[in-house]
């Protein structure tokens, strides 16, 4: 919410990373783009928060939760192998967090339209099954217990994400896991924190960002808001959503969530997307699709690729954007969109 802090008005604004970044990365590569806004505009000031993505890389953390004492893969002289170190660890990361997001799907599922029931139900408890019998040996040795804490850490040393995805979800892809609790984590961080007058997302931060701006806006189904594990404010819920939001390369998700992410265009939500013409991970065609379904107002393009741009013309150009939409909050906000 902006607000008057003496001499500027203060305008504040959520920083989401990408899969696989972090807090302090996302704050070093938009640091030129708040440079410029502090140079640019004498009359505002430019207040961004940076929150890490609830999940850890599974990869990145088989050493701390191979610390424990479990062995190698040795010969157990029955012609079997026993599960690594790493093995164990994924496993269990994996179990824990598919686990969160099973649970918070049964907590909503029977209040949900039926057109938006959806579809992996069967196949990630079937995951779960599995995973439950492949880590029982390993129970009594706390594994769980430091697969729960790792997935809660902060540590923003670490690279971090807001959903799982199975290690070889190239070759054999499997529905996402612990979304929803990534819905959640971030819907307390902005009902504690909040509210944030817009939101600058890359990536998977930036789908993970509208998401949350559609359930706060109440442009998503009200059983959906079940997903926050907290009291939504009695009274105008929708001050807490954002007025305008910049997304470099956003993830479009897959067909099962698109029906979600479309509500955003029902909300007077301003934002840009931007993509880059190299980039092969969310290519140019995919980004205006995703412009198209979220009703953005503005859709440019740079020279790079799936990153932040850092060029002088393309910090000038997405500054003067944000520059207009903090200075349009000063006016009463617009109808929203039917």
């Amino acid at each position: 919410m902006t607000r008057d802090n003496g001499t500027k008005r203060v305008v504040r604004v959520l920083c989401l990373h990408h899969l696989g970044g972090n807090s302090h990365q996302m704050r070093r590569t938009l640091q030129p783009y708040f440079d410029e806004l502090a140079a640019a505009c004498p009359d505002l000031c430019f207040e961004p928060w940076y929150v890490d993505g609830p999940f850890l890389l599974p990869t990145a953390l088989d050493g701390g939760l191979a610390r424990g004492g479990l062995s190698r893969s040795t010969s157990t002289g029955q012609g079997a192998t026993r599960q690594t170190a790493g093995e164990a660890a994924e496993a269990a990361l994996t179990y824990v967090s598919l686990k969160r997001a099973v649970d918070a799907e049964e907590y909503s599922e029977r209040q949900r339209p039926y057109k938006y029931k959806r579809t992996t139900g069967d196949v990630s408890e079937q995951a779960l099954a599995r995973l439950d019998a492949a880590i029982e040996k390993n129970r009594s040795g706390g594994l769980l217990q430091r697969a729960s804490e790792i997935l809660d850490s902060k540590a923003s040393a670490d690279q971090v994400r807001w959903w799982q995805m199975p290690c070889d979800a190239y070759d054999n892809p499997g529905p996402w896991v612990g979304h929803e609790y990534s819905i959640a984590y971030l819907g307390r961080f902005i009902s504690e924190h909040g509210p944030f007058d817009g939101m600058i997302g890359h990536s998977g931060g930036g789908l993970i960002g509208q998401y949350c701006h559609a359930l706060l806006a109440g442009a998503l189904d009200a059983s959906q808001e079940a997903l926050f594990p907290f009291p939504m404010p009695p009274a105008e819920p929708a001050s807490y959503a954002f007025r305008f939001s910049v997304m470099f390369a956003p993830v479009l998700p897959d067909t099962p969530r698109v029906a979600y992410l479309a509500r955003v265009s029902a909300t007077p939500l301003r934002s840009l997307v931007l993509t880059g013409k190299r980039d092969s991970y969310q290519t140019p065609l995919t980004c205006r699709a995703y412009a198209q379904l979220v009703g953005a107002q503005d859709f440019w393009e740079h020279e790079g690729g799936h990153g932040i741009p850092r060029d002088a013309h393309s910090v000038k150009r997405v500054t003067a954007w944000l520059a207009r939409e903090a200075r349009a909050l000063q006016r009463p906000a617009a109808t929203p969109r039917l």
